[in-house]
Order: C-alpha cells, then structure tokens, then sequence
C-alpha cells in the first residue's frame, strides 16, 4: 500500500471515528446535565486543555517522533471519552473535556509533519495537491461516521438499551479509539527524522521566535485566531438552531447527520478544488483567503438571520465550503515556510491559535448568545474574523526556512 493510500486512509478512519459523536454532541451533552447556557464551560474547559498542551506537545512529538506522540494522544482520549460514560457530575464531565483538549493537542499535526517530511524525503512538489486530497478522505471517513452515529440512538431509542440513548455512540468511540491505537503502526511504517534536541521546551521556544519573526507564519496566526473565534460558537450551537426549524423532532438525530453529511460532502468539495482556485488568483494567496473569508462571512450571516430553513442550510452549506477551499492552502503555506526541524512545533503553534480564538470565543460569544441569541453572537463573531482576516493581505511568497534547533 502506497505511502499516499496509507496516509490518507488512516485519516478517514480517525476522523471517521469523531463523526460518531458529531450529528449528537450538543444534545448528548444536554442529555448528561448541561443546560444550553453551560455548553460553553464545557467547550471552555477542552479549550483550555488544548490550549495548555499545545506548544510542550509540538515540541514532544518533534524530540521523540510524531506517530509515538500520536500514539500517547490517542490513550488519553480513550480515558476522556470513558469517563463520560462514567461520571455524572458537573466537575467530572470537565475534567474528559480538559483531558479531550490535551489530548487533541497532543495529535495536531503529528501525522501530518510525518507525511509532509515524507513527500519532502521523495522530492515531490504537490504537498498543496497532497493535503487536498488527504482532506478529501478526511470527509469521507466523516460522512461514514456521522451516518453510523445517526443511526445508533435510533436503535437504542426502538431496542430500550440505554436511558441515554445516545451514550451508544459513546461507547462506540473508545472501542474504535481502542482499535485504531493497535492499527496505527501500520499506517505509519517508515522512520521519521528526529530533531536533535535534548529539551523539547528550549525546541519549542525556539519554534515560537521563529513563527514571531516570520511574516508569514505571523499572518497564518491571526487568521488561525479570527478562524478559531468564529468556528467554535458554530460548532457548539449549529444544532440547536437547526432544531428551531422542525416541529416534530422524533428524529431530529437523523436530520442532524444528514445536515452533517451535507457539511462534509461541500468541505471535500472546498479541499478538492482549492488548489484550482489559488490559480483563478494567479497565485496570490492572500488575496484567495480574504475573498474566501468574505464570501464564508456573507453566507453565514444570510443564514442566521433567515427564517427559512432552506435559506439557512444554503448559508451554511456555503460557509462550510468556503472553509474547505481554505484550510489546504493555510496548511500548505506553513508546511512551506518551515523546516522539518520544527514542523511539528510550528503546527501546533497554529493549532494553538484557533484553540486561543476558540476559547476567548467561549468566554465573549457565548454571554453574547446567552443575552441576545445564536444569530447575534453569530454575527459579532464573524466580523471580528472579517476585520483580522485584512491581514491575509501581507502575505508573501511561501519558502523553505530552517530555524537552527535549540540544545
């Protein structure tokens, strides 16, 4: 099996295994106990979590090899997602969040700095290319995903298993988590080159000045940031706005997953074709992210004030496809701008700032939801991403840098 194939299948199967939980996460976290204006604790207490492992982690995985660190994130994921099915308690439910985000940090760009050191070993030029249809699998493997996760509380709603019923899905995921850990060496064959470090923490702020002094890493930070700010309030509460528009929701999972489906189908979309637009733009990057972000804002804006669900998931739809057209370039560009040396540092250092984004997003949008509604915190979210994303347009041609590592 191909170095291509490899990478990219076990891609849709990690991602394929979060697309369980996706089509039920806000109404399985209600069905534990939250109310809908404590959501944002809960996804405040995973940002925090990822937020305070993001930078050691980058330089762990970058010092002792990106799959093992990949590895270790995936058994600190079995114990968060085992202790939802186990605790019921306010404190408790935190602490899987927190230990969610710590180990969400811990696999952010490991297997991708290892797949990108590995086209760069053989030669090849078509990492922009590569990521793309890589993201293509990322879909895929969601949609299966979201369409088992659909169905599971379905099945225990009409078999009687569970009074939680979507607590199936729970379990679900730390069996595949369980199996993928087995798996993973052998998605993962050939050696990786370590950097020759003795403190990963000297690496990383190392990694850290470098991407401070880099004009475009500089850039790819605030946008990260604005990009975060936006797609956590999104993601926490598309469900329930999408629930105000049904009267019977008997099997409102199911229109969840086919909504989610949908999402993923115009996002593979967006990663497939993203590099053919960057050419519509004669290779100006950032002006393709600025336009881009302004379209995405635009879409989402005409869906959150609409009454009318086709106008709604047409928004939305075009929203998530614009992101789809994004996301492959601001990774390309990062790949391209550092070393091997600090990839996987550097990686983290942008995971880090949408999960910062994320979390002011948890803090401000989420009061703004509490006291005005969905829409409104929609809105002020996304034009403070508007305005930041102007920065797309200091952007300058991508190359090759090495940062010496540190002792």
């Amino acid at each position: 099996m191909s170095l291509d194939i490899r990478y990219r299948l076990h891609q849709g199967l990690h991602w394929g295994i979060l697309g369980l939980v996706l089509p039920v996460q806000t109404v399985l976290l209600l069905g534990l106990g939250f109310e809908l204006a404590e959501l944002g604790f809960f996804f405040a207490a995973y940002g925090a979590g990822n937020v305070l492992a993001e930078l050691p982690t980058g330089g762990l995985a970058d010092r002792y090899g990106r799959v093992k660190v990949y590895r270790w994130s995936l058994l600190i994921t079995i114990i968060a997602w085992s202790g939802l099915i186990f605790f019921s308690s306010l404190p408790g439910l935190l602490i899987c969040a927190l230990l969610s985000g710590v180990s969400r940090a811990m696999s952010s760009g490991t297997v991708e700095s290892w797949y990108a050191e590995q086209l760069k070993k053989a030669g090849r030029d078509d990492l922009h290319a590569a990521l793309g249809r890589a993201g293509m699998w990322v879909t895929t493997g969601l949609i299966v995903g979201v369409c088992v996760g659909s169905v599971l509380p379905i099945l225990n709603t009409e078999l009687g298993l569970l009074d939680n019923v979507y607590v199936g899905n729970v379990i679900l995921i730390v069996l595949a988590y369980s199996t993928l850990y087995l798996l993973t060496p052998l998605f993962y064959k050939e050696r990786e080159q370590l950097s020759q470090v003795t403190n990963a923490g000297s690496h990383t702020w190392a990694a850290l000045k470098y991407c401070w002094g880099s004009t475009t890493l500089l850039v790819l930070l605030i946008g990260s940031l604005s990009f975060g700010f936006v797609i956590m309030p999104v993601e926490a509460y598309w469900q329930p706005f999408f629930q105000s528009y049904f009267i019977d929701i008997s099997m409102i999972s199911l229109w969840f997953g086919v909504f989610l489906i949908a999402t993923f189908a115009v996002t593979a979309a967006g990663n497939g074709l993203s590099s053919k637009v960057l050419g519509w733009f004669s290779g100006n990057t950032g002006l393709m992210l600025l336009v881009v972000t302004l379209l995405a804002t635009i879409a989402l804006l005409s869906a959150c004030f609409s009454t009318s669900l086709v106008v709604f998931a047409l928004g939305f739809l075009l929203f998530y496809f614009f992101i789809g057209l994004r996301s492959p370039l601001i990774n390309t560009l990062l790949h391209l701008e550092v070393d091997d040396s600090i990839r996987a540092s550097a990686l983290s250092i942008l995971n880090l700032a949408v999960q910062l984004g994320g979390l002011l997003s948890s803090l401000v949008i989420t009061w703004l939801i509490g006291m005005l509604g969905i829409s409104v915190g929609w809105s002020v979210a996304l034009l403070v991403s508007l305005v930041l994303s102007v920065s797309f347009l200091l952007l300058e041609k991508a190359a090759v840098a090495a940062v010496p590592a540190a002792g």
